[in-house]
């Protein structure tokens, strides 16, 4: 029970934090914390801090848990976003704005963390001008 890694014990810590704070205040604070508990190794081993910590059986199904995870929150988003659209309610946008920021930041993750940084750092600078010219072109 007790020899588990470093991570597992701040993870749970922030768990713990994270309960005490639903049963101590009705601040929003506590989801923010128990989802920073839960993507707290996956996080650290996809940056290489914790690699020791994780292996590659981990890393495979974090990655194909991942990619599923993100393709059935862009599929909500866009069925609700479809919906408040529909009834004429204007908060639709927002979920637009959830849609491009996952999907330009999955996008803009691989290229970094793909370590090729002076392939990234120009097609950061084509992505931020081509939504600039959309912006733009919209108005």
């Amino acid at each position: 029970m007790f020899k588990k890694d470093p991570i597992f014990w701040w993870a749970s810590g922030i768990f713990i934090l994270a309960l005490l704070l639903v049963a101590i205040t009705q601040n929003q604070l506590w989801l923010a914390l128990m989802i920073g508990s839960y993507l707290l190794r996956p996080t650290l081993a996809s940056l290489g801090v914790a690699r020791r910590y994780v292996d590659e059986r981990q890393l495979s199904i974090h990655y194909r848990s991942s990619n599923i995870g993100f393709v059935v929150m862009i599929i909500t988003c866009i069925i609700i976003a479809a919906k408040l659209s529909a009834e004429g309610n204007s908060d639709w946008e927002y979920f637009n704005l959830v849609i491009i920021i996952g999907l330009v930041s999955k996008a803009l993750f691989n290229v970094v963390l793909s370590r090729n940084l002076r392939e990234a750092a120009t097609k950061i600078i084509i992505v931020a001008g081509l939504l600039i010219a959309l912006f733009i072109a919209m108005e």
